[in-house]
């Protein structure tokens, strides 16, 4: 454009802002907006939203309140989709409590927080630590008194039960999302159907499995492997290794984590050939490793009657041959498999750094521990209180 003697506007650098903050390229939306100076083109609210997104995006929270504040200082003023995307990066973060000031800090400016203002919010939320799922339910709350709640909020707070596999919970809230007028959907279904096998009742997933079908959706390669989940999370493998051939019957191809879970499924009962078996099918299918596969072998290897130990230290070389760092969980499972000081010396002659490794690891639960904030004792009252059952008038 600029070859061709032609001036770009504040649309043009924004859209090209845009494609860097798709991606989480902070540096690179950063360097857009530096251009636009060189060219006398002023930012608007857009433009800064477009770089908070790319803050959001890369989990850059401070970032993102940075830019915003630079919005501000320039003489912009910040949208509500701005605050949005500063919620959002403390969400992903895992920073529910600022994610939450944030929000607050919306009513403060005398905006008004719109549904994915508080959606990013419930999201931080339910990502975060203890008593996250209540602190979820009174921000629904506070929600619904500024604005009607959409399928994507109900959907946060199953998703939120769906992981604890708390299946009463998950389907209250389903029932809560029915009942404001909303229609099932894909989505909130499979979730139920991820409680349930989180639980290790695969009959019931089977239940909203047969629901979803009923309301006209052809089952999804995510929902066979929920149920490929819920039979191996039920200590059934014979059950869910069948789900596996009525998943290709059906025509549908599957996926790295249906190998995954298959795989798995055997490795938990340290049955290696097994494993072996399933892993071959995934490599018909033209795929290779990935850790998550070597780190399974490892837990194979390790849960074995008797341990594995030379299968243990040959997958543990070839990962490392093959390019693959290992992480905690690889180093850990090598070390179950064949003993700690044996692991550690191998991976001394592997090039391997085995107590870094698990140094860092522990430093970013350390992190992660910090964002969550400190526990707070009136929340457990509050629990208390909102489940004891009401009284009979």
């Amino acid at each position: 454009m600029l070859d061709a003697g032609l001036r770009p506007d504040v649309v043009c650098f924004t859209t090209l802002a845009k494609v860097y903050a798709t991606v989480g390229d902070i540096a690179g939306a950063a360097t857009v907006v530096a251009e636009m100076s060189d060219h006398a083109v002023h930012p608007n609210a857009f433009t800064y939203g477009t770089v908070i997104n790319a803050c959001a995006e890369a989990a850059a929270p401070h970032s993102a309140a940075a830019w915003l504040e630079a919005a501000r200082s320039s003489g912009v003023s910040p949208s509500v989709e701005c605050y949005n995307a500063v919620i959002k990066a403390h969400a992903r973060a895992g920073d529910s409590e600022r994610a939450r000031s944030w929000l607050q800090r919306i009513l403060s400016d005398r905006l008004d927080p719109d549904v994915f203002s508080f959606n990013a919010a419930l999201s931080a939320c339910v990502c975060s630590a203890q008593d996250a799922l209540l602190v979820a339910e009174e921000l629904f709350e506070t929600m619904k008194a500024h604005l009607t709640p959409n399928c994507s909020s109900y959907s946060t707070l199953i998703d939120a039960y769906a992981k604890e596999g708390d299946i009463r919970k998950a389907e209250e809230w389903y029932r809560h999302m029915i009942d404001a007028g909303h229609s099932p959907d894909e989505v909130s279904l499979s979730l139920l159907m991820d409680a349930c096998a989180r639980a290790g009742e695969p009959e019931r997933a089977e239940y909203w499995l047969r629901a979803l079908m009923h309301i006209g959706f052809t089952p999804r390669v995510i929902e066979y492997n929920i149920m490929i989940k819920s039979w191996i999370t039920a200590g059934k493998l014979q059950e869910g290794e069948d789900w596996f051939r009525r998943m290709r019957a059906a025509g549908c191809e599957p996926s790295e984590a249906t190998f995954g879970t298959l795989i798995n499924g055997r490795a938990m009962y340290g049955d290696l050939a097994g494993a072996k078996w399933w892993l071959s099918q995934h490599e018909a299918f033209g795929r290779g490793w990935s850790l998550v596969f070597y780190n399974t072998f490892l837990k194979a290897c390790s849960l074995a009657k008797p341990r594995e130990g030379v299968a243990a230290r040959y997958y543990m070389k070839k990962l490392v041959e093959e390019g693959f760092k290992p992480n905690s969980i690889t180093l850990i499972t090598f070390a179950s498999a064949v003993g700690a000081k044996p692991a550690k010396e191998f991976c001394r002659e592997l090039g391997v750094d085995f107590d870094r490794i698990l140094e860092d690891a522990k430093g970013t639960k350390r992190r992660r521990q910090r964002f969550a904030g400190p526990h707070d004792p009136s929340l457990e009252l509050r629990k208390q209180r909102r489940h004891q059952p009401k009284k009979k008038k």
